[in-house]
């Protein structure tokens, strides 16, 4: 998967994008927020065209600190199609270390790519790992 950084507000040294605190295999992707305003800041990717169907983009995520800031603080993932419609988005994750799954399930009516977002709002350190996009309205395990 490549990973292509969204907006600007995140500490982006390459090498800290890449943390070695896992919960799959060696590697991780870690989100630094500096700024307790900031919102929607991340990382996406926009996927290939997809078939019209129901679809689930999962990310499991852990935090080392409580995310703080702004009117809504926290770790998410969120599916926007071309043209920055929301397509899905899971709930805000502000406390918590231990890795918790986050779930966006959602429904293509058409044939269309889409953009998949890690993202964090406010000011915290945010470690995700195991995203996937799933043709399933539910998530299944990761692999």
């Amino acid at each position: 998967m490549k990973i292509f950084v969204a907006k600007l507000g995140f500490y982006t040294k390459t090498e800290d994008l890449i943390a070695l605190f896992s919960k799959f295999g060696k590697n991780s992707i870690k989100l630094y927020s500096k700024n307790e305003e900031s919102q929607s800041n991340g990382v996406y990717q926009v996927t290939e065209t997809l078939p019209a169907g129901d679809y689930t983009f999962s990310a499991y995520v852990s935090l080392l600190a409580a995310v703080k800031g702004g009117e809504n603080p926290g770790a998410y993932i969120r599916v926007v199609d071309g043209e920055g419609e929301i397509l899905a988005e899971s709930e805000h994750f502000s406390l918590g270390f231990k890795y918790v799954r986050l779930i966006a399930p959602f429904e293509l009516a058409e044939t269309k790519s889409v953009q998949v977002q890690l993202l964090v709002d406010g000011k915290g350190i945010a470690y995700f790992d195991g995203a996937q996009l799933e043709n399933n309205p539910f998530a299944n395990a990761y692999n």
